[in-house]
């Protein structure tokens, strides 16, 4: 019977599934030249399971009664074991793509475009499993470091890298040009002296490109530790890279319209203004005319008490008025009458003319007296 697979926790687990597996082979004679799999190799396991898989079936073509129980018992062995290590295989590969997606998630609630930036090192760290990022501005064919991340908090290139040109070959340059993430070090495009010095002589770079434009470079390594960059690193990072400029150029498109926004609203309100304070202003060529005299000789005051309030006011200022007699404010007025407090005081200044009144209080004694009854 093949042994029972248990499900794995850890690359650890499953490569030792694996070598157990090859050890029943040798025990029934069987796979002695394959090499044992050394731990974190997943798949090396897979290249060793499938070469025994194939030996067990080139072996069943001619093997006794006897024999064919033993060989199909440990092939079923062997590829449910290997189906582990796919499976395994299969999860490690999805797991940091997941990872990436919730980081990626987490930075579209960001609410603004300098808390993105400020947490853009960190969330790559994180989600590509980094141990370090630094992010660079490109500016007149340079780029300069302008804030980087550890896990560790080991020593971040910032201080030593300002103003790399972009000269030749460049990982920088290319990875501009070609609009991809690449790969940095020996056998693949060899950093620059002072990059190699700073950051290490083998890292990944990629571009943080939207459609509106490139707005920087995203390096990331495993220093301190000597696990070297490879293709998973490069695509995870161009991924992320990627995913953020289009976040980042969002935010961004956001609070240009959230300034917009405000300076029209400011300048409707200030044309709103205007327009009332040109409601409430009379018009005249600068000189009041006289009232005209009285045929009956009476003067200003004696006319106006002859007149009923009615035909001194118009509707809207008898409200305002009323309101007056009330003991209420222009404030109170405005939200009474659903009018602005400017209309009010332009009611009111008009009010105090018409009555030939100096002040409130005149006001309210002349009202006082136009509507008491004969």
């Amino acid at each position: 019977m093949p042994a029972p697979v248990a499900p794995a926790s850890s690359a650890a687990d499953v490569i030792r599934a694996a070598n157990r597996c090859l050890d029943r082979l040798r025990r029934i004679g069987l796979g002695l030249y394959l090499p044992a799999v050394h731990p974190e190799a997943l798949d090396e396991a897979d290249r060793t399971l499938t070469a025994a898989a194939g030996r067990i079936t080139f072996e069943l073509e001619s093997a006794s009664a006897s024999r064919t129980v033993t060989l199909s018992k440990a092939l079923a062995d062997v590829l449910a074991v290997r189906r582990r290590v796919a499976a395994f295989g299969r999860d490690e590969r999805r797991r940091p793509i997941a990872a990436l997606d919730r980081a990626i998630d987490r930075l579209r609630v960001v609410p603004t475009s300098s808390a993105l930036r400020a947490q853009l090192c960190s969330e790559a760290a994180r989600a590509c499993g980094f141990e370090r990022v630094h992010v660079s501005a490109v500016q007149d064919g340079a780029w300069t470091v302008i804030d980087a991340f550890s896990t560790r908090g080991v020593p971040t290139a910032d201080a030593l890298l300002a103003g790399i040109a972009l000269d030749g070959s460049t990982p920088e340059r290319r990875c501009i040009e070609e609009d991809r993430p690449v790969l940095a070090g020996p056998g693949d495009a060899p950093p620059s002296a002072l990059a190699a010095e700073a950051i290490g002589p083998a890292y990944v770079v990629a571009p943080i490109a939207a459609p509106s434009g490139l707005i920087g470079l995203l390096h990331a390594d495993h220093h301190p530790t000597d696990r070297p960059v490879d293709r998973l690193d490069s695509e995870l990072l161009g991924r992320f890279a990627g995913s953020f400029a289009d976040v980042f150029e969002r935010a961004s498109l956001g609070e240009r319209l959230a300034r917009q926004r405000r300076t029209i609203i400011e300048g409707l309100e200030r044309e709103a203004r205007e327009a009332e304070r040109l409601a409430g202003t009379e018009l005249t060529l600068g000189i009041r005319a006289p009232e005209p005299a009285d045929p009956h000789g009476r003067g200003i005051d004696e006319r106006r008490s002859n007149v009923t309030i009615d035909e001194l006011l118009t509707a809207r200022e008898r409200d305002v008025v009323v309101l007056l007699v009330d003991g209420a404010s222009n404030a109170m007025i405005a939200k009474r009458l659903v009018i602005t407090v400017g209309t009010v005081k332009s009611h009111v200044k008009r009010i105090l003319r018409k009555l030939g009144a100096k002040n409130r209080s005149e006001v309210i004694s002349r009202y006082l007296e136009l509507t008491a009854p004969d």
